[in-house]
């Protein structure tokens, strides 16, 4: 019975530091930093812009001054302090360049703050753009 107890003993314990080996070894993945990105807007309206009026963003994704090509970009909204996007309306991909453009409209008057974001992929670190404000007003 003593042989049977330090045995099991002892397979726990190199049960324990099998494991904690397996806990310290790091991540090859996430281990490498990824490069920054940035986006920049472009061109947005500067002025008020009429309810429903349709409206052009442009921008441009960047990383060490090279335009990354085919990344999805979200439309962010404030909304009471909070940033939302959503994913299926607005979104957009960019260009070989990094360029890109999105368009919608705004359909009740008011002040209204949006960014755009990059979610990062797994060869390049996430960001977003500075925030502008658009406003729009009934005609």
């Amino acid at each position: 019975m003593k042989k049977a107890i330090v045995t099991f003993f002892l397979i726990m314990m190199m049960a324990a530091v099998v494991e904690v080996d397996v806990a310290a070894s790091p991540s090859t993945a996430l281990s490498k930093a990824q490069p920054s990105t940035s986006i920049m807007i472009t061109q947005y309206p500067p002025d008020q812009v009429k309810i429903g009026q349709n409206i052009t963003i442009d921008g441009i994704l960047t990383s060490n001054g090279y335009g990354l090509g085919n990344k999805l970009i979200y439309r962010e909204q404030n909304i009471n302090g909070s940033w939302y996007y959503n994913s299926h309306n607005y979104t957009t991909k960019t260009n070989a360049d990094g360029s890109f453009s999105d368009w919608g409209y705004i359909g009740e008057p008011g002040a209204f703050q949006f960014r755009y974001a990059f979610f990062g992929d797994d060869q390049y670190a996430q960001c977003r753009s500075d925030p502008f404000t658009i406003t729009a007003f009934s005609s």
